[in-house]
């Protein structure tokens, strides 16, 4: 065994995606094993968190730290069952009982390490607490995951495009898309914070979460092109690519039935993603956002939307509404940060004259 010092991801962008997986398949707010409000419950958490960002795994218990003090006897030490195979709720159950009743160290190995004694790393139990927590304080802002490591995910067995909000690229969220989507955010927030849903609330949340997630998945197909190739016979040779078909509103509700088979850690890492982005949108472009009008009252947000599109396509000379859909919400927010300035310049300079 060996004493170790830890290194552990500071950010989103560290992370691949089956560690953003592993961190979105987590469960938030579950209570203790051991009852009480002892904070057990958020430590173990924390724990779970501990492995994604520091690509460790938590394999037992011992009440040593040196090679030459290896506990000799089973009473001695405390191992994972040998039939164990990585089942989340299991091992947090075994782990909140040793944590608190087990040795004084923790024993752990590189998730990527054949598990041999020799891997095997050990940490005193009050350090391991302390480095847990801080290696894991920065999830806390839920901030900065602007773009994921993957492009496709496989759902019942057919093939979508992971969205792209920052970039243009073929699987940029679109601001017609955009739009969409933000109704069924928006109809997601307004749920939750009313607190514990009743039943009929419940379908109410999964038809809101197949819509925002049938908005952001594009649907794909493969397709075979023709490319020019000296060495080949013919001087062409053809090969297959994956073509991610564009946002067409008609498909969602056929998009809608398919999500619903969905693991549900893809609801919660697309949510993520997504307030981060909008997050970093709205820090990029502060004048879009006026506080002072937050006591207004709310108009209709389609009838809004139908107004600012109109807006953006006279600016900046779009052909039509269809073509301010069309274009990547990053290139219109730009758009629209732009008419926000300009307007502020008007008005400052009418009050000037005034």
């Amino acid at each position: 065994m060996k004493n170790i010092e830890l290194s552990y991801t500071k950010r989103w962008s560290g992370l691949d995606w089956d560690a953003l997986v592993r961190y979105h398949s987590i469960s938030k707010g579950e209570p203790s094993n051991t009852g009480g409000d002892d904070g057990v419950g958020e430590l173990m958490e924390r724990m779970q968190e501990f492995e994604v960002v520091s690509g460790m795994r938590i394999v037992g218990m011992g009440c040593s730290t040196l090679e030459s003090e290896e506990p000799k006897t089973k009473s001695e030490k405390s191992e994972l069952p040998v039939n164990y195979k990585d089942e989340l709720e299991e091992k947090m159950k075994w782990l909140e009982k040793e944590i608190w009743s087990g040795g004084s160290c923790v024993w752990m190995k590189s998730r990527n390490d054949i598990a041999t004694k020799e891997d095997i790393y050990v940490m005193p139990r009050e350090e391991f607490v302390r480095v847990v927590r801080e290696a894991t304080a920065w999830l806390n802002t839920k901030e900065g995951l602007l773009k994921l490591p993957e492009k496709w995910i496989v759902i019942d067995g057919e093939t979508f495009a992971l969205p792209s909000f920052v970039g243009n690229d073929d699987r940029a969220v679109r601001y017609g898309q955009y739009g969409d989507m933000q109704m069924y955010m928006l109809g997601l927030m307004n749920l939750i914070s009313k607190g514990e849903p009743s039943s009929a609330e419940l379908e109410q949340l999964r038809m809101y979460r197949n819509g925002f997630l049938s908005t952001l998945l594009l649907p794909t197909m493969v397709e075979e092109i023709k490319v020019d190739d000296v060495n080949a016979k013919g001087g062409v040779r053809y090969e297959t690519r994956r073509r991610v078909l564009r946002y067409d509103r008609n498909a969602r509700e056929r998009v809608a039935e398919k999500v619903d088979k969905a693991p549900s850690w893809l609801f919660s890492l697309l949510w993520h993603l997504t307030q981060s982005c909008l997050a970093y949108y709205h820090g990029r472009f502060p004048d879009l956002i006026d506080n002072k009008k937050s006591g207004k009252k709310n108009t209709d947000m389609y009838v809004a939307k139908l107004g600012t599109d109109n807006a953006v396509m006279k600016y900046a000379g779009y052909p039509c509404v269809d073509a301010v859909n069309d274009e990547p919400v990053g290139v219109i927010l730009e758009r629209l940060d732009a008419m926000a300035k300009e307007s502020k310049e008007w008005e400052r300079a009418r009050r000037k004259r005034g």
